[in-house]
């Protein structure tokens, strides 16, 4: 699935897809993924990817960018404003959920540059530690700010496990 999802952020990143398509892409992977049963996913790694938890992109005007995935493929607004934490994140940030109002799919935070996808979270299960150092065998790169366990693709993206 990950070198689905790269060949989606290559396109999009090379003006191959919209911004529409692009969520468009991940929101089926997403619904293929929960649709896995649960013993085709297990590994030995003692940890495993459980779905995508949402995409944040960065954007220019956040509440024009919100309006519009609302308006076209009917997202529902949780909010938009200040981040609710201005340590982590001061700027402007909006989360846009699943036309039901419960599937985070889309956080568009106002970001330079604009209209880039600043990183994908994932759903995880089972051992953080086991993750950690799984991610150091392999050689994984880490952002210096990664607050969240952050990895860095071969192409720069930020790929951020969420631990539910």
């Amino acid at each position: 699935m990950d070198s689905i999802i790269t060949r989606l952020v290559r396109r999009f990143d090379s003006g191959g897809l919209t911004r529409r398509e692009l969520i468009q892409g991940l929101s089926f992977l997403a619904a293929g993924a929960a649709a896995t049963p649960a013993a085709a996913q297990q590994n030995t790694f003692g940890f495993r990817v459980t779905g995508l938890d949402h995409v944040q992109i960065n954007s220019a005007d956040v509440r024009r960018s919100s309006e519009f995935y609302q308006k076209v493929l009917g997202l529902t607004e949780l909010r938009v404003g200040p981040a609710s934490d201005p340590k982590c994140c001061p700027d402007e940030q909006s989360f846009l959920f699943d036309g039901g109002g419960t599937t985070l799919l889309l956080a568009v935070r106002k970001m330079s540059p604009s209209g880039v996808v600043d990183h994908i979270g994932y759903r995880m299960s089972g051992n953080r530690e086991a993750f950690a150092r799984t991610m150091q065998e392999r050689g994984v790169k880490r952002p210096a700010s990664g607050q969240y366990g952050d990895l860095v693709d071969p192409d720069g993206i930020r790929i951020q496990p969420m631990w539910y």
